[in-house]
């Protein structure tokens, strides 16, 4: 391993393990814990001031402010989007099974395995994470998918992570130091920052992801989100994603904008318009995609099935459409599915 990598790779456990209990005095004098990495379920930093002192635009504004966030964590929840794992610290596991029927006849196969689990003893500060197809590796514009459904269990890769939350510059920080268990074994390294920011009647969420793997070196993966509930059933959501990387050493770049729609309480719709390009050798769009997402809570609060037609445009098609269909049972385990 090159100096410089083995290097970033010391710097980040040591980001992960510093500051992991800080104990100070109480008005007692006896230690209490104070942990950054777990912030109120509130995107705001401060208390909410009592209502006898709030002003009428005060009130207004935390109203909106606080209905914003709590309707877009309901849909991320419902929809178990990458949005929600990356702004909540609850625990959970996914497991999910996918059939996709492409144009041609070709019907895939995939699996799914994505974890956090409170690590015993340590206050709830240390997390371990399992993912069978980190986000870092996907194309988001390519599906994995195998010929048979014992294919796409024995072929999946599972990697697992140690990960510490805190708080840094006013961002929640999650460094964490995993490894690939598919021999032969290859470390990664991830540092993760996001914040929620309150605009009125939107909320803004940034992502900075930083990641480095041992067989396609480093990488960034930048997200901004501006969503916007619109009525009392309804969420629109436009979302920016840039990805550099050094295998590449150029940007992969997207832009999607999705609406969902609430049918009922255990129905849900979602429908998504995405362009996707590249800035190598020049600033070009290679993709369009149009997808419709139908999801169903089948059983209790835990047991979801899933329709998604898709539609996509590709230059290197000749922007022939590109019709597909994708079939999902998933089993959702955590405090919020009980």
């Amino acid at each position: 391993m090159p100096a410089y990598r083995f290097t970033t790779l010391i710097c980040i456990m040591l980001l992960t393990v510093t500051d992991a209990t800080s104990v100070e005095p109480n008005e007692a004098g006896q230690g209490v814990y104070q942990d950054a990495a777990f912030p109120q379920e509130s995107i705001y930093d401060e208390p909410i001031p009592p209502e006898s002192k709030l002003g009428i635009l005060d009130k207004t504004h935390h109203y909106i402010s606080e209905n914003i966030e709590k309707y877009v964590t309901d849909v991320d929840r419902f929809f178990a989007n990458d949005a929600l794992y990356k702004y909540t610290t609850d625990s959970y596991v996914q497991l999910s099974g996918d059939v996709l029927f492409e144009e041609k006849g070709e019907i895939g196969y995939g699996a799914n395995l994505r974890a956090r689990l409170d690590m015993p003893g340590t206050k709830k500060r240390f997390k371990l994470i399992f993912d069978t197809d980190p986000k870092e590796k996907q194309d988001p514009l390519e599906r994995s998918v195998d010929d048979s459904p014992a294919a796409a269990v024995q072929e999946s890769d599972l990697y697992g992570a140690i990960q510490r939350e805190r708080k840094l510059w006013g961002w929640t920080f999650r460094p964490s130091v995993g490894v690939k268990f598919n021999l032969p074994l290859e470390p990664y390294v991830k540092a993760q920052f996001t914040n929620i920011y309150p605009l009125q009647r939107w909320a803004l969420r940034a992502d900075q992801n930083f990641y480095w793997f041992d067989d396609t070196g480093f990488g960034s993966d930048s997200t901004i989100e501006f969503d916007r509930p619109v009525g009392k059933e309804h969420l629109f959501r436009a979302s920016s994603f840039a990805r550099w990387t050094e295998e590449d050493e150029f940007f992969h770049l997207s832009q999607i904008f999705t609406f969902y729609q609430t049918l009922s309480r255990r129905r849900k719709i979602s429908y998504q318009i995405g362009a996707y390009g590249q800035t190598s050798p020049t600033w070009f769009m290679t993709d369009y995609l149009l997808v419709v997402r139908y999801r169903q809570l089948i059983h209790k609060e835990w047991l979801f099935f899933e329709i998604q037609p898709r539609v996509q445009y590709s230059k290197e098609n000749d922007w022939d459409d590109e019709v597909s269909l994708l079939l999902r049972v998933e089993m959702l385990f955590g405090r919020k599915y009980l």
